[in-house]
């Protein structure tokens, strides 16, 4: 009965896409309505894709006293709503864009992306009914019934600050100079790529701006209307991308300078010295860095061999990283794309 009235929930605050959105969630999902018990033990980590999150999370995995850990799990559970794109409501999450959401600064109790991390905090669950088949992989589990549960997201970043509202454990928090991010995920893909293309309509709202900037509103506005992410125009693909990621940097550096259980490091530093940031990280979260997680830091910073690796492979020569020349902006492309961020107030987003 518990269940079944959590299900059909109605808030008069909530869209109808949102309200549509929250039911269809708790019918494939009535698992996690039982999960309502939240342990601290749990360790976000947040950033923009390609941004050194896989490889960051995997060292941290690594620590001994890590029970679980989940590898965007909210990707894998979001169920698919046909309605958002026919109507043009903006619902939550699409699976088209599943790093899309609306800015919130905070979730209610019964939001379902708050309803999922409690979840996987709860010390009973262990994801099998959640997650299933090949899915079920992207969890590494370790047989003590205590320890850390590690999450790792390039979620629906826009609703960043909600769950840090909500979250009682440590955070850490990366971002990578976003030319640097933007050519890493084009280089692998095409202009089509849907990354960042919903946060471009999200971020450039009063709500959000204001929220993080204190001038130059109008002009990052006029950017973004002036170069539409629409798949096909490299320019305004690579412009738009850009100036999202830069702005979704400043969210996420505003965030950890209110919060003191933020943890924030940048891509190009980890990347200069990794056994000292690894080290600093893990003992602002209470993670254990044993000789498992020592051993996996030398294999992952040391690849000397990997010219073109697969995009989502953790091993790196990591200095090799920060000098890496780019391998899908072109250089004139680069000139513009430095005016833009300087225009908004966002030059040092670029400081190697």
């Amino acid at each position: 009965m518990q269940e079944k009235e959590a299900i059909t929930i109605s808030n008069s605050s909530l869209s109808n896409a949102d309200r549509a959105y929250h039911k269809l969630f708790y019918t494939e999902h009535p698992e996690l309505l039982s999960k309502r018990d939240l342990t601290r033990n749990g360790v976000l980590v947040l950033g923009p894709a390609r941004s050194g999150t896989s490889w960051l999370s995997s060292v941290l995995s690594y620590s001994e006293n890590v029970r679980l850990y989940f590898n965007e799990p909210l990707y894998h559970i979001n169920p698919f709503l046909p309605f958002g794109e026919v109507t043009g409501q903006r619902p939550y999450f699409l699976r088209n864009d599943h790093t899309a959401a609306p800015y919130t600064k905070c979730l209610s109790k019964e939001h379902p992306l708050w309803c999922v991390y409690k979840s996987l905090l709860n010390t009973s669950f262990n994801g099998v009914k959640m997650l299933n088949g090949v899915e079920r992989n992207i969890i590494q589990l370790k047989p003590q019934t205590k320890g850390k549960v590690l999450i790792k997201e390039v979620h629906a970043l826009m609703a960043s600050e909600g769950l840090v509202s909500r979250w009682d454990g440590p955070i850490i928090m990366i971002t990578r100079n976003p030319v640097f991010a933007v050519d890493s995920l084009l280089h692998y893909r095409t202009l089509k790529a849907h990354m960042w293309r919903k946060e471009a309509q999200h971020i450039c709202e009063n709500s959000f701006l204001k929220r993080f900037f204190t001038t130059k509103i109008a002009v990052i506005q006029n950017y973004l209307k002036q170069y539409v992410d629409d798949g096909e125009s490299r320019s305004s693909v690579i412009m738009s991308k850009v100036l999202t990621v830069a702005i979704i940097n400043r969210m996420l550096q505003t965030l950890a300078k209110e919060n003191k259980a933020i943890c924030f490091i940048q891509y190009e530093e980890l990347c200069r010295n990794s056994e000292v940031n690894f080290k600093h990280i893990a003992d602002h979260c209470g993670l254990e860095t044993g000789s498992a997680m020592k051993h996996f830091i030398a294999k992952s910073t040391t690849t000397e061999d990997v010219v073109d690796p697969d995009p989502y492979n953790v091993f790196r020569n990591s200095k090799g990283m920060v000098k890496r020349p780019l391998k899908f902006i072109k250089e004139n492309e680069l000139e513009n794309i430095k005016t833009m961020l300087k225009m908004c107030g966002l030059e040092n987003q670029l400081k190697p």
